[in-house]
């Protein structure tokens, strides 16, 4: 899925770590997302705009809270 938004940008996407909540039995994970462009240097902007783009994805398609 962060592939299909970030298109060739995406370079890496880690769980870094991984939570379940023992009284409510939600789970918590975060992913650490790798971008690079082999032709040009990223700006910010650029990363960011991408970053709310996969963001928004994420939540709508898998219907999960990020936080």
């Amino acid at each position: 899925m962060v592939l299909s938004t970030a298109g060739e940008l995406i370079e890496d996407v880690d769980l870094i770590d991984e939570f379940v909540n023992p009284k409510t039995g939600r789970r918590s994970c975060c992913f650490r997302l790798t971008y690079r462009s082999l032709e040009r240097t990223l700006v910010n902007a650029e990363i960011d705009a991408l970053q709310e783009q996969v963001r928004a994805d994420l939540e709508q398609k898998l219907d999960v809270e990020l936080r």
